[in-house]
């Protein structure tokens, strides 16, 4: 995986673009947990904000017929604070069928949101590469300090709208963190443009291919 800064303009990085088959039988009574793993310490870039908050230690997927929630695990978390002129953005990647979506949490300065997004265009076929995102819809987000963890939950339905899940895996997983400096705004829907004065610095990103199915168990408790 290549390992670089990726800078990226600030309405990008502020509407969502944090640059980052066939279906077939699911397997019955399969547990998951722990999806995606990374190492600490290996954050990188000038990153101002404390980097272990920026510093992945895992995530999840996790979905049933109503809802889905994604869960993103850091070395350490503090509530970020409106008038701070550094925010972070957090971001998990997964693609079901040949569509991609992006889970984000967005605590940037002037408060936190959370966003739904489907990639328009890959570049590749794994996961990320996504060069263009919609916005399709708000998460229900919880900044989780005592657990070091970031979750994001929307209804199933946010999703089939764009991707059948039954019987096809959610894969291409990854998730990365963003060091960046401006003031958030909503996205709301529709394509995200690229823009702006401000810049976002990659600080850390991990993959996974493995895969987990509607309805499988897992660790993550979905919803609030």
């Amino acid at each position: 995986m290549m390992r670089s800064l990726r800078f990226v303009a600030a309405a990008a990085v502020l509407a969502g673009l944090a640059v980052p088959g066939a279906a077939w039988s699911a397997p019955l009574h399969h547990y998951s947990c722990n999806l995606i793993t990374d190492k600490t310490g290996d954050t990188q870039g000038p990153t101002p904000d404390d980097t272990h908050q920026l510093d992945l230690t895992g995530a999840d997927i996790a979905a049933n017929d109503h809802e889905l929630t994604v869960v993103i695990r850091l070395a350490s978390l503090n509530d970020e604070q409106p008038t701070d002129v550094a925010g972070r953005l957090y971001d998990f990647f997964f693609t079901v069928g040949s569509t991609g979506f992006l889970a984000q949490a967005r605590l940037l300065t002037g408060g936190d949101d959370f966003w739904a997004y489907k990639a328009d265009a890959q570049e590749d076929a794994g996961g990320g590469g996504a060069s263009s995102y919609s916005g399709i819809g708000t998460m229900d987000g919880i900044v989780d300090t005592k657990h070091q963890e970031i979750r994001m939950s929307a209804p199933l339905s946010v999703f089939t709208a764009y991707a059948h899940f039954d019987n096809a895996p959610m894969k291409d997983l990854a998730a990365w963190t963003y060091w960046a400096r401006g003031i958030g705004t909503p996205p709301g829907t529709g394509p995200a443009s690229v823009g702006g004065p401000s810049v976002g610095i990659s600080a850390d990103d991990a993959e996974s291919n493995k895969t987990t199915y509607l309805d499988w168990p897992s660790c993550v408790r979905i919803g609030h």
